[in-house]
């Protein structure tokens, strides 16, 4: 091979391998993650730089820059060689053994590492200082053939069980959901596979099989051009690979972090919102309804009139949303439950507004919804207060006064809650409208992505609630007169017990 060729093949042939271990070393000092691929990075980061400096160094003894020093470097050469394949042996090992699948016959080239590092002692003692007397000229032979029984005994292995590991970890990431660190987990898989074939079955030429037959110079002949091409290829292939890899995980990484500081933000606000809901609004409604029971008992209980009647009424109201205020702090998204107990808490909801707004509400649920104990109502607390809030909003803006809640299950096993009012003025639009028209009996709602300030939150609450079950919500004029119709399609989860479970 020529210098010019040489270089051109070694120089970016142990680029890429560098680039290889410098990622991984990188990715390695992050510490992002606890998949098994990151325990065995100090191994492929240790294989990456030794081979990289092997073929820079193979480079070095094709164009003869060692000098009178070339024996001394080729025999350095086939040990260091050996040790870049023993690093990346121990990577597929320990990876594979992470997932519980390591072959029985990957511990035989353990045992040939051992014996390898004997046989290089022996070799230098009995080779070398006969080629540095002069004594013996053709000394490739010997470290041709040590290094043909190293690729078959390590390099061989050592790439297919990387390549194996790393198929087992791409099935094993895809439960993440991050299609392209599977797609580069794959392509590192299959460039070490090349590579094992190209490196570790098609070796220098030795006066022995299979090296005698299938070597490098008959695949030249064969194919036209080196097979260091071909491992060249590789060699870039699993670079890049590895370098997406690293790029992937540290996107993930950063999404994570930034999933994390917004968890803490909303709880941190959560938690604020929960101590100025406690000290000062339900002391404040806890005073009042003292106050009011104070009231209502300095009166002898047979002069009680309709006053007082009322008095007991709002001192009721009060205690109901103390009751909601310290269910929204200590459980904020409340517990599910099954139908049955959840037709009761729609039941109770609907009587305290019928008491509160002085309007008649009838709830009717239908049979099938009542005989299903196994479905499981997921966010109880956010269905009932949708319906509060469109009961809330048809009396203040349409001064409706009657109310119709139909519950029952969908065709799809989905909960389907109707509210129909007979409200004077409506809003009439879809949860998926451009644009509200105005005709129905609730305030103004946005459309889903506008950033515009709404003139009323009712209905922009509705739809962020509604989303936030993963269901829908529809709001329409009453055909057959005034009011307005309002239908929520909400998921419905397994039974109470695997919910409980989970």
């Amino acid at each position: 091979m020529s210098t010019t060729t040489a270089i051109a093949i070694f120089l970016p042939y142990g680029l890429a391998f560098f680039v290889l271990g410098t990622v991984a070393f990188v990715l390695r000092r992050t510490r992002a993650s606890v998949v098994p691929l990151f325990a065995q990075l100090r191994h492929l980061q240790w294989f990456g730089i030794t081979h990289g400096i092997v073929e820079w160094w193979t480079m070095l003894l094709i164009i003869e820059a060692f000098g009178s020093a070339q024996p001394v470097a080729h025999y350095l050469l086939a040990g260091f060689n050996a040790l870049s394949f023993w690093f990346l042996l121990r990577f597929g090992i320990g990876l594979e053994n992470a997932y519980g699948r390591l072959p029985g016959w990957a511990r035989l080239p353990v045992i040939g590492g051992a014996l390898w590092a004997g046989c290089w002692f022996l070799l230098g003692a009995a080779v070398l200082p006969r080629v540095l007397a002069g004594e013996l000229v053709e000394y490739a032979f010997w470290f041709h053939g040590f290094d043909a029984l190293t690729r078959y005994a390590l390099a061989f292995p050592a790439a297919l069980l990387s390549a194996r590991a790393l198929v087992h970890t791409a099935r094993s990431m895809r439960v993440y959901g991050i299609t392209a660190l599977v797609h580069a987990l794959r392509l590192l898989a299959a460039a070490f596979f090349v590579y094992g074939i190209a490196t570790g079955l098609i070796v220098t030429a030795a006066p022995f099989p299979p090296a005698s037959a299938v070597n490098t110079e008959a695949a030249r002949a064969v194919l036209g051009f080196p097979v260091e091409l071909i491992r060249a290829a590789a060699a870039t292939a699993a670079a890049f690979a590895f370098v997406r890899i690293a790029r992937e995980i540290r996107d993930a990484r950063e999404d994570r972090l930034s999933s994390l500081r917004e968890q803490q933000i909303v709880a941190e606000e959560r938690e604020r919102l929960a101590h100025d809901l406690h000290d000062r609004v339900i002391q404040t409604l806890f005073a009042a309804g003292l106050r009011l029971e104070q009231v209502t008992s300095a009166a002898h209980p047979a002069a009680v009139d309709t006053k007082q009647r009322e008095l007991l009424s709002i001192r009721n109201t009060i205690n109901d949303s103390i009751r909601e205020i310290r269910g929204f702090v200590y459980r904020p998204n409340g517990a599910p439950c099954d139908l049955s107990t959840f037709a009761l808490t729609v039941t109770e909801q609907m009587e305290r507004l019928e008491q509160s707004f002085g309007v008649s509400i009838s709830v009717v649920f239908s049979e099938t919804a009542a005989a299903d104990s196994a479905a499981v109502v997921e966010r109880p607390f956010d269905l009932t207060s949708i319906l509060v809030e469109a009961v809330a909003n048809a009396v203040r803006h349409g001064k409706a006064d009657r109310f119709e809640v139909h519950v029952e299950q969908g065709r799809r096993r989905g909960l389907l809650i109707r509210l129909q009012d007979n409200a004077e003025v409506s809003l009439e639009t879809e949860s998926t409208a451009q644009a509200p028209r105005r005709r129905v009996g609730h305030d103004v709602v946005l459309p889903r992505n506008s950033e515009a300030r709404p003139e009323g939150l009712g209905l922009a609450s509705i739809h962020i609630r509604t989303r936030r079950i993963g269901g829908s919500v529809s709001i329409r004029r009453n055909g057959a007169g005034d009011g307005t119709v309002l239908e929520i399609v909400a998921p419905l989860g397994g039974t109470r017990e695997n919910t409980q479970r989970s």
